[in-house]
């Protein structure tokens, strides 16, 4: 399964115009430069999303 949507997501890809793949290209070149900034220039380990189930979710509506 995952071979066919890499495949779906290579075929979109080629579809796409060259401004869509430009502006694209640069939301992961900013990624990198804000992880970079985030670690000291990749010096000290990158943060990491935590999914506690004990804290208290205060969005929850009841059922």
């Amino acid at each position: 399964m995952r071979a066919i949507g890499a495949g779906v997501s290579l075929y979109l890809l080629t579809k796409l115009g060259d401004v869509a793949l430009q502006i694209g290209g640069v939301w992961p070149a900013i990624g990198v430069v804000y992880l970079a900034a985030l670690t000291k220039g990749f010096r000290r380990p990158a943060p990491e999303m935590t999914f506690d189930d004990d804290s208290a979710a205060t969005d929850r509506v009841p059922a």
